[in-house]
């Protein structure tokens, strides 16, 4: 996993810490779970403009299909995930609705290549409303 943050400024945006984590774990879950172990890279990028703070997560795994990347994010859809411990499309829905709920929104991209080329990856990028330092309390 490789990290990359913005040290131009730092990043606020009004979440609720607990939430916003367990979305964040969610998302850096599902692209480990899509990685090939021997050469999976995982992404994670901070970066803010002048009114949004973006959170994207980026894997080098197998990717999602077009049909399958359409339902992403409803209630009980999910991809990839068999055996024992299989998901239960909970992790994208979750993290698309605790972005709303901040006033923000979900981003999914994905390419799953074809059987000559296998897929290239999934980027998925959480979009908050940028705000202002917290006051400091005395």
């Amino acid at each position: 996993i490789k990290l990359e943050v913005s040290d131009e400024e730092p990043l606020f945006s009004k979440v609720t810490e607990k939430e916003f984590l367990r979305a964040l774990s969610n998302l850096i879950n599902n692209s480990f779970e899509a990685l090939d172990q021997k050469s999976g890279v995982i992404t994670v990028v901070a970066y803010g403009t002048s009114n949004s703070i973006y959170i994207s997560i980026r894997d080098n795994g197998r990717g999602i299909p077009t049909e399958i990347l359409k339902k992403l994010g409803t209630d009980g859809m999910s991809f990839g995930k068999n055996g024992a411990g299989a998901g239960f499309g909970i992790g994208i829905f979750h993290a698309k609705k605790t972005a709303r709920m901040f006033n923000g929104e979900l981003q999914i991209q994905s390419n799953q290549g074809n059987p000559g080329n296998p897929g290239i990856g999934t980027l998925v990028t959480i979009i908050l409303p940028k705000s202002d330092p917290p006051v400091p309390t005395t």
